[in-house]
């Protein structure tokens, strides 16, 4: 959860900056390559944690490897991470930024899991619901999970919305174990 917390920080800064200059995607493009590069390059992201390795010299590469390539934003976030410890947060720090950015663009992911895989027609009306719900233009994330029975559930942000026939019987259930009967034998005295 700490680190969520740190990335945020960090990509929230960094969207504001970008968005002050009209950069989002440029930066967004940007910041997604540099991951993809670090988790490629298994010495690089060993280089960018190892302590023993002092800041200077970390900045030092990253400036080779980045300089003529991203947005001096970028590469000077990258060296504030150098020198906080927090390089291991990079690719927490994307997925902070793109949510961050996304926010500011005023689309919202909905990640969908879904009992069975979801049509065009589906995806649109499902799409046009949850963008009037939130007021934001949504992008679909869709998985399938067979476990659900039927329905689906859609997360946004930190909102869950559980319309899975799996969450339908739980409640109904529950429902059910709070419910008293009352025997009627047949007996009139």
């Amino acid at each position: 959860m700490i680190n969520q917390t740190v990335a945020r920080r960090y990509a929230e800064a960094l969207v504001e900056v970008a968005s002050d200059s009209n950069l989002l995607d440029e930066v967004e493009e940007q910041l997604r390559n540099i991951v993809a590069i670090v988790e490629e390059d298994e010495k690089l992201a060993t280089l960018l944690v190892d302590p023993k390795i002092v800041p200077d010299k970390k900045k030092t590469i990253l400036e080779e490897l980045f300089d003529q390539q991203v947005n001096p934003y970028l590469l000077n976030m990258l060296k504030v991470l150098v020198d906080k410890k927090r390089t291991r947060y990079l690719k927490n720090i994307l997925e902070q930024y793109v949510e961050a950015a996304n926010n500011v663009r005023g689309i919202a992911v909905a990640h969908v899991m879904s009992a069975q895989a979801l049509d065009e027609e589906a995806c649109a009306k499902l799409s046009k619901q949850l963008a009037e719900l939130t007021g934001k233009q949504i992008k679909l994330a869709i998985t399938v999970d067979p476990t659900l029975l039927g329905g689906a559930k859609v997360r946004i942000g930190d909102t869950i919305i559980d319309g899975s026939v799996t969450n339908k019987l739980s409640g109904l259930e529950k429902a059910l174990s709070n419910f008293q009967f009352s025997v009627d034998n047949g007996d009139t005295d």
